[in-house]
């Protein structure tokens, strides 16, 4: 039996996005939900709401009939990155799913022959979260997808000029979680790992010192990441002094070429 992850558990930056492009697909037809009517008139909700309800409802199917991503991230990876879209949509649609009728879902599952038989589903492994673990789940996936959109950007210096806002998020969620969830304290170490070694800041294409920005003194890096990290830093600071150096060296050359002109013309005159 597959050992239960920790509550919270929250996913590390790599698994959540790849698991979530995964599941961005078109099947090859339309599924027949149409048995889910009965279980929508269970809820009081305007003829609006229980079209939004059934969409919902038509968007867990697609996800259970997703096979290539339960074969290739796990199907328990696959059910907690669900569940937690499903948290989400009922909590951001307001269409009566709460705690107490959350497990309409799990019927749902239940009733469809193709996901009780299938090879996967998510059948027992649904619930409704929490207030406070929600939100902080949304806290750090909201971030996650905040730095793929600015490293999938169009534009190469995106990150680069957006890095401060997300690094203000960051420090704001480490305050946060200290001596609280230690898990999510980790997940954030790890993301902010993979900002400092990011291909555009490896580079130096930011400008910005990311060490300086992402640096807390709650957040002490791991050995690995140390070593990195401070090479980094002084790196950068090697680098200034000797761009300061070439610059003096620029006005001094520059200031010995007025002064020879000057007193090349005097003896002219």
């Amino acid at each position: 039996m597959a050992k239960k992850p920790p509550k919270p558990w929250y996913f590390k930056y790599k698994e959540y996005s790849e698991i979530k492009k995964s599941f961005v697909y078109k099947p090859d037809s339309d599924f027949n939900i149409s048995f889910v009517n009965e279980i929508i008139k269970l809820i009081p909700n305007t003829i609006t709401k229980e079209e939004e309800l059934y969409a919902t409802f038509y968007q867990l199917k697609k996800f259970i009939s997703r096979n290539h991503s339960f074969y290739e991230y796990n199907p328990d990876n696959c059910c907690n990155y669900i569940n937690y879209w499903l948290n989400k949509t009922v909590r951001d649609s307001k269409y009566g799913i709460d705690e107490h009728n959350f497990k309409y879902f799990d019927d749902f599952m239940q009733l469809d022959p193709k996901a009780s038989d299938g090879p996967f589903n998510c059948i027992s492994k649904l619930s409704y979260m929490d207030t406070d673990t929600f939100h902080k789940m949304e806290k750090l996936y909201e971030l996650y997808d905040y730095f793929t959109e600015l490293k999938e950007s169009d534009d190469p210096s995106s990150l680069c000029r957006n890095i401060s806002n997300m690094a203000a998020k960051y420090k704001g969620m480490m305050q946060e979680c200290k001596d609280k969830d230690n898990n999510l304290c980790d997940v954030l170490k790890n993301l902010k790992y993979l900002i400092d070694t990011d291909k555009l800041v490896a580079k130096n294409i930011c400008k910005t010192n990311i060490f300086d920005l992402f640096y807390l003194k709650i957040d002490t890096p791991r050995k690995e990441q140390k070593a990195f990290l401070y090479d980094k830093h002084m790196n950068h600071q090697k680098q200034k002094k000797q761009k300061n150096t070439d610059d003096q060296k620029d006005y001094k050359n520059q200031s010995n070429h007025k002064y020879n002109y000057k007193k090349k013309t005097k003896y002219i005159d």
